[in-house]
């Protein structure tokens, strides 16, 4: 499910220089090949976002996450899942 978060920032690191732990709850943003043939902010937007992901090491190693096909380019700490070492619960709502 994509997130309503905006385009990466300072706080967004690039995917490549993630350190990966296996498991950790992140957010990743996805970029879909048809990105490349969009015209115009809101038609680019549908074919880029944030979604929650976790890193595995089965089969190699890999994201998964629920949504849309494509490249993840940027990882984020999720602080909104318990799980996460980076968790803030309430007191950052």
């Amino acid at each position: 499910m994509r997130l309503d978060l905006p385009l990466p920032d300072d706080s967004a690191v690039p995917a490549a220089d993630w350190p990966r732990e296996i498991d950790e709850p992140v957010l990743i943003f996805v970029e879909h090949p048809n990105l490349a043939f969009a015209t115009g902010e809101e038609e680019r937007d549908r074919w880029r976002g944030w979604f929650r992901a976790r890193w595995t090491d089965f089969n190699g190693g890999g994201w998964i996450w629920f949504g849309m096909l494509g490249t993840v380019t940027h990882v984020m700490p999720d602080i909104d899942d318990p799980r996460s070492p980076h968790f803030k619960g309430a007191e950052h709502a």
